[in-house]
């Protein structure tokens, strides 16, 4: 599911060719997604590292005010912890995909939490963290209690959030 996301057209395809502040990201997913369908599991590892970092560094631009990429930053965590969860997985590591997964949750509600974090960021995290914690539920046989305890603070912090932004 993350992946089809990563590969559809608003994720990877500019229609120009100036840089924009995800062509790297596009980049190094889509060479990512090919290294994986090949069975190239070490290349389609580092290239989902640097995803992950490059959509890390998106997140924290847009944490620190650059509420213009905040409605991207979300959605690039989200396929980046995916991708590298799913990767996890196929090494025989659902533990360490499952970890993957669950950082990503605890970076979006912090944000979601946060006095610091720029309201456009905090709203995507808070619209964006459900489909972590769907992905995260599809593997709830490796931490069922985690994952409980995880829904729930996740489900709390996002109801104060919303309850907060609507006064």
């Amino acid at each position: 599911m993350l992946r089809d996301e990563a590969a559809g057209t608003s994720h990877t395809q500019t229609t120009s060719h100036t840089s924009r502040f995800d062509d790297r990201w596009k980049d190094l997913t889509m060479r990512g997604n090919d290294a994986f369908d090949a069975g190239e599991l070490h290349r389609a590892n580092k290239l989902y590292a640097l995803a992950y970092h490059e959509a890390r560094i998106i997140f924290s631009n847009a944490w620190n005010g650059r509420a213009d990429l905040a409605s991207a930053a979300a959605p690039m965590m989200v396929v980046s912890a995916g991708n590298a969860a799913r990767l996890w997985e196929t090494s025989g590591r659902a533990d360490m995909g499952l970890n993957q997964l669950t950082a990503a949750v605890r970076i979006f509600l912090v944000a979601i939490k946060s006095q610091n974090a720029c309201r456009p960021l905090q709203s995507a995290c808070a619209e964006h963290v459900g489909r972590l914690i769907s992905e995260i539920e599809l593997r709830r046989s490796t931490a069922p209690d985690m994952c409980d305890r995880l829904t729930k603070e996740t489900s709390e912090t996002v109801l104060a959030f919303l309850g907060a932004t609507q006064h």
